[in-house]
């Protein structure tokens, strides 16, 4: 059986729209991911946390880490 993996990208994008109600800025959103992988970092969502962070280790890329925690 053939399993499609679905983007990552994709996907962060999805998480981004759907908990932040921005689906209007999807294809910005889209851009600015592209380009923040261009320069070596990676993003990724948190759920644990209200504030959004960077990781910054020497021996990985940079990690920027979004928060997605609902502060209503």
């Amino acid at each position: 059986m053939n399993h499609i993996q679905p983007d990552p990208k994709e996907q962060l994008i999805d998480e981004f729209c759907a908990k932040g109600r921005l689906e209007d800025f999807r294809q910005t959103i889209g851009e600015i991911l592209s380009e923040i992988k261009k320069n070596g970092a990676i993003v990724s969502c948190k759920y644990n946390e209200t504030t959004s962070n960077v990781d910054q280790d020497r021996l990985r890329p940079k990690r920027i880490r979004a928060s997605q925690h609902d502060k209503r």
